[in-house]
């Protein structure tokens, strides 16, 4: 981070930052470091062990986030210490999902109970992947590697802690939601690595609830286990799974993160206030911290 080739990074970064950290500060957080994404269609090309931000900079793959693309965002678990996915597995899998969605050999298994009625428009949104671009936090984030440090250190001026900071606002601004949850081991411990390790974890908690509390018409989250199998999010998971509880590597970043939860709960019930639906309005209500 101190070479001499980061700091132009970071100095051409700041000059060109300008409209897109002011087109991503349009929702409820706040975006204090451009949204750097990747075409689906250069993805599909990748192979082996995904390359970082900087890497994929200087090869002319990554994209300042404008309104008029399609977003997905990938929520996901690290699987090593120093990098996400040290074997590829991962990508891989989700190399092959999104493949599958183009070539309609795979479709996403409905919940009735949150889908009723919608189904037209979310066909339309799997029809656009082909097009899309993907957020994912080891491209869009410069020099990004599992942090000492919290959310609030001495580094917070640097362009990678102001990038995790405006995580919530890149979720706010993506038009999907994915979880990509594959059994997989940590290369480092050993530990399994699935849905509920990923759903125990404090930044991925964060994630969903500030997905699940956009000002958005469809906030519902994909979950992909295997390049063969992808579901929606059951309610239940998603309810008893807060915020609060979640595990953090670093301690000191759970009230901060906490603080980003309650600000977006507090967004949608003012916006469910406002327009509705009453329902909606009041089991929002009831999720407020008191």
């Amino acid at each position: 981070m101190g070479s001499s080739q980061g700091s132009a990074q970071s100095s051409a970064t700041s000059q060109g930052a300008d409209d897109g950290m002011a087109s991503c500060n349009t929702g409820v957080h706040h975006c204090s470091f451009p949204m750097y994404v990747v075409k689906v269609s250069d993805f599909l090309d990748m192979e082996g062990v995904p390359e970082p931000h900087q890497v994929l900079r200087r090869k002319g793959l990554l994209h300042e986030w404008q309104p008029s693309m399609f977003v997905i965002f990938v929520s996901h678990q690290w699987l090593g210490t120093g990098s996400p996915d040290p074997s590829g597995q991962q990508m891989t899998v989700l190399r092959h999902a999104l493949q599958s969605w183009i070539d309609g050999s795979m479709t996403v298994e409905v919940d009735l109970m949150r889908t009723f009625g919608d189904q037209r428009s979310f066909t339309t949104s799997y029809e656009r992947v082909a097009t899309a671009y993907l957020f994912l936090d080891w491209f869009a984030i410069p020099q990004l590697t599992i942090r000492d440090d919290g959310v609030n250190d001495d580094a917070t001026k640097s362009d990678t802690a102001r990038a995790v900071q405006s995580i919530p606002a890149y979720v706010e601004s993506c038009d999907m939601f994915v979880a990509l949850v594959p059994d997989l081991v940590h290369s480092d411990t050993g530990l399994q690595c699935n849905y509920s390790s990923w759903l125990s974890r404090g930044w991925c908690r964060a994630e969903l609830w500030c997905r699940l509390f956009s000002n958005r018409e469809d906030t519902r989250v994909v979950l992909i286990f295997s390049d063969r199998e992808a579901l929606y999010i059951m309610p239940m998971d998603w309810q008893r799974s807060l915020i609060a509880d979640g595990l953090f590597t670093v301690e000191s970043d759970r009230t901060v993160v906490m603080k980003l939860g309650e600000r977006a709960l507090r967004s949608k019930i003012e916006q469910l206030d406002r327009w509705g639906p009453l329902t909606d309005y009041r089991f929002h209500l009831a999720q407020e911290p008191r």
